[in-house]
């Protein structure tokens, strides 16, 4: 059975390709689950329009990222926090709160997801943050200081 994927299906295929699987795999599994529909003529026309909306999308956040990155290029990012008087922060800065302090300081908004943390911020003092999307990426110097 011919069928429109909906969402990336392991070992099958990723959202919007066109796959062909077995009727009762089809009908048992992925279309019950909405993971996929039947790849009607209406369905193929949808997926065409919808395509071209995504591409263009991609294409817009790439542009996007590309004035994010070059605006951090050459800026410090600084982070008021609490903290005791060793440099410990009372709390983790975690991606969201980097996110913030980045959109505030350059004016491009980027979210949580675009920054890479691999543990969240513990301590004050001067940080490299790596931030990426898609296959576009860049690092931000972090600047955390304590608000006392």
């Amino acid at each position: 059975m011919k069928l429109i994927l909906l969402k990336d299906v392991a070992k099958i295929g990723r959202r919007f390709d066109v796959v062909v699987v077995s009727d009762g795999y089809a009908l048992n599994k992925l279309i019950p689950k909405n993971l996929a529909q039947a790849a009607t003529p209406e369905n193929l026309k949808r997926l065409q329009n919808v395509s071209a909306k995504v591409a263009q999308d991609r294409k817009d956040e790439e542009s996007h990222f590309h004035e994010v990155l070059s605006a951090v290029k050459d800026i410090e990012v600084t982070i008021a926090v609490e903290a005791s008087s060793e440099g410990r922060m009372f709390q983790g800065l975690k991606a969201d709160a980097v996110a913030e302090a980045i959109t505030a300081a350059t004016g491009h908004a980027i979210t949580g997801e675009n920054v890479v943390l691999k543990t969240p911020i513990k301590s004050t003092g001067t940080h490299v943050v790596h931030i990426a999307s898609g296959d576009l990426h860049g690092d931000v110097t972090l600047s955390v200081v304590s608000n006392k």
